[in-house]
């Protein structure tokens, strides 16, 4: 179930006014969110960082010689 439904099926109804509203909750922490996403400054990454690593690339040290008589 999700949780707005279970949030509205357990309110106590003598109670129901001082809950908060949900909807209106999750709709405004969505609208922050397109806001921050709207004005985040764009990152600057180095060239180098670009290229996606590949296990062999992340595990080669491992098999040196030297690394195995250390």
């Amino acid at each position: 179930m999700k949780f707005g439904k279970e949030y509205t099926s357990q309110m106590v109804p003598k109670w129901q006014d001082a809950y908060m509203n949900y909807n209106f909750q999750k709709s405004y922490l969505k609208e922050i969110q397109r806001f921050r996403q709207r004005t985040k400054p764009p990152t600057a990454t180095p060239r180098g960082l670009r290229r996606k690593l590949t296990l062999y690339r992340a595990f080669s040290g491992l098999t040196q010689q030297k690394l195995i008589d250390e």
